[in-house]
């Protein structure tokens, strides 16, 4: 399934991003943007993809990541420079897949639980974020 707008963006091509689903529930490559110049169709494409697909991937793109601040941003970005020749793999799960499928008397045993998110790079600009609402 492709995903195509009906305007011409600023990026690759005029036809807007191309959206490829890569499983069943969770993952799928976006083709034909550079994030750098998006378009408001470009953007409005990429969301409803982020919500469908949950994990987007961007081939030569830039990265972020400062998922571990008090209000993180909506989406992070994982840059790969150098690959190794195997293993190295990023593994991406669907939690809300995994969720439905636990029997309903088990769905509610996380509700009291806590979790933490922590970032330390060995000095001084660490965070820790608990939510126990999450």
């Amino acid at each position: 399934m492709t995903i195509t707008t009906d305007k011409p963006t600023t990026g690759t091509t005029n036809l807007g991003p191309r959206i490829e689903p890569l499983g069943p529930s969770i993952g799928a490559r976006v083709r034909a943007v550079d994030l750098r110049q998006l378009t408001d169709s470009d953007v409005a494409v990429v969301h409803e993809a982020l919500l469908r697909h949950k994990v987007l991937f961007f081939s030569g793109q830039e990265l972020t990541d400062v998922t571990f601040v008090q209000r993180p941003p909506a989406g992070s970005i994982l840059r790969a420079v150098t690959l190794p020749p195997t293993g190295g793999d990023t593994q991406w799960a669907d939690s809300q897949a995994a969720y439905r499928s636990l029997a309903e008397p088990v769905q509610h045993e996380p509700d009291a639980l806590e979790n933490a998110h922590e970032h330390s790079t060995g000095s001084t600009d660490s965070a820790v974020l608990v939510d126990a609402d999450a």
